[in-house]
């Protein structure tokens, strides 16, 4: 007996069934029965299909992601050499001939308040210090930026990282953008009193921990959805390394922000001198 099992409109294949061991001929219950099978095959087919276009569609999507990250940091890297070239060479040149032009006092001590404004934002741009002076010195001088900044009190612990400790660079950037954007978040729209940051190595990875007492991400989810975009590509940079990201809610109020970055083909601890620096 055959029965026709069709995976899409235009797809599909025949189930066969038989002879009995009885050489008796097919009745309708073995066709309904034969029906009823083929019916289940054609539901699971079609689930396996549609998992399989999935499984592609995320691949296809976590390609993109990466590309877009490889973007970002590519367009990072050139803002913030046009602003070091140009803005802030013409400013530190106009200052330099200060005794050439007279500048009234007032406005030398505005354009050295914009140059520093600009040294501190080509900075976050493209951390150089990242590649000079590793995650940790990095991250205590993104804390303490970050504190001075905002309005809240700041604290950051490194946990059994030493400060020239070294993890693989591509590790080192994605903690370091997610430390920030957490911290940003933190400034713009926590109202935290208190920032914790801090740092936990295993064998198998390493976990960046932010941590405030403000308001908690619900209420900010509730107030803008669009302050959820920076949340998006932290955890995006996570999933990216094969780590993961969680936002979770502390009792009574506020934040903590957990991305598990695991060492894998990365490599795990490097000294300097194994970074190339």
């Amino acid at each position: 007996m055959l029965v026709e099992v069709r995976r899409r409109p235009s797809v599909g294949w025949v189930l066969c069934l038989g002879p009995k061991d009885t050489q008796e001929p097919f009745n309708r219950a073995d066709e309904d029965l034969a029906q009823s099978i083929a019916g289940h095959l054609t539901t699971v087919s079609e689930k396996l299909q549609l998992l399989d276009e999935l499984q592609i569609k995320n691949a296809e999507l976590s390609a993109l992601n990466q590309r877009l990250v490889e973007t970002e940091e590519i367009e990072r890297a050139r803002i913030a050499s046009y602003l070091h070239d140009e803005p802030l060479q013409d400013i530190s040149n106009l200052l330099w001939r200060d005794s050439d032009f007279g500048l009234p006092e007032a406005l030398g001590s505005e354009l050295r308040r914009i140059a520093e404004n600009l040294r501190n934002f080509t900075a976050r741009l493209q951390p150089a210090q990242l590649t000079d002076l590793g995650l940790v010195r990095s991250l205590e001088w993104l804390v303490t930026e970050a504190g001075t900044a905002g309005e809240f009190h700041y604290s950051f612990d490194p946990g059994p990282m030493g400060r020239d400790d070294r993890l693989h660079n591509t590790l080192e950037l994605a903690l370091y953008r997610i430390a920030q954007e957490a911290l940003l978040n933190c400034q713009r729209h926590s109202k935290a009193a208190n920032v914790w940051v801090g740092l936990t190595r295993g064998d198998g990875g390493v976990i960046l921990v932010v941590e405030d007492d403000g308001i908690g991400f619900s209420a900010i989810k509730r107030t803008d959805a669009s302050k959820q975009l920076g949340l998006i590509g932290m955890r995006e940079r996570a999933n990216q390394l094969g780590g993961r990201l969680e936002i979770i809610a502390r009792q009574p109020f506020g934040t903590k922000v957990v991305a598990s970055l695991p060492f894998r083909n990365l490599g795990g601890l490097k000294s300097p001198n194994e970074a190339g620096l």
